[in-house]
């Protein structure tokens, strides 16, 4: 009972100081006399709203209501997190149109055995091109649902009759769980990577 006396006089509290204060505003602005001190009842309206609304958030009732509030939020934002993590393949297919490659490539990705294979075909891009679109991939993994596979190779091939390796690396599922995406450069997939094949190496 005294919850709810609580929430009544907060609320009211807050509508007369909404409406002194358009009060107060309106007749500064058209510069009228004011019939009724309108900026002396908004401080006192907000001076009642402050004290009953603290009053209410700490008696039960009101802790119940913040806490609702926040249950709410908790569960909006982990729905929003779901909705966004998209597959690990079409992360990937998403990054495979990375700036950072010149040409345009033929991909293939392929899962066996809880292993993830990206092989992408190349002539012409630099191998610091390709470097760049590894780190670009493993952003990618990593932003996915990735935690259904153990490896991941990404592998950059000539596109040639008999293919040539180009760049090659290997990574477990661990190495991926610690990457830092804001920290990963060009010269970390060698420390960070299973297996590491460049080409001219």
């Amino acid at each position: 009972m005294i919850s709810q006396l609580l929430d009544v006089i907060t609320k009211l509290s807050s509508y007369a100081m909404v409406i002194f204060l358009a009060l107060f505003a309106y007749s500064k602005v058209t510069r009228k006399p004011e019939k009724y001190p309108y900026g002396r009842y908004a401080l006192i309206s907000l001076l009642l709203f402050a004290v009953f609304g603290t009053l209410f958030f700490n008696s039960p009732k009101g802790k119940a209501v913040l806490k609702a509030g926040n249950a709410g939020e908790t569960t909006t934002a982990r729905s929003t997190k779901k909705v966004s993590t998209l597959s690990t393949e079409k992360q990937v297919r998403q990054a495979l149109k990375s700036p950072t490659l010149l040409f345009k490539h033929r991909a293939f990705i392929s899962t066996q055995n809880k292993n993830f294979n990206v092989t992408i075909l190349d002539n012409r891009d630099t191998v610091d091109s390709l470097k760049l679109t590894t780190v670009d991939l493993l952003k990618a993994i990593k932003k996915s649902r990735y935690q259904k596979y153990q490896k991941f190779t990404i592998s950059f091939q000539s596109d040639k009759a008999n293919p040539e390796m180009r760049l090659k690396t290997r990574y477990r599922q661990a190495a991926i769980r610690k990457l830092n995406p804001q920290q990963l450069s060009a010269d970390h997939l060698k420390a960070l990577s299973d297996q590491y094949y460049e080409a001219g190496q």
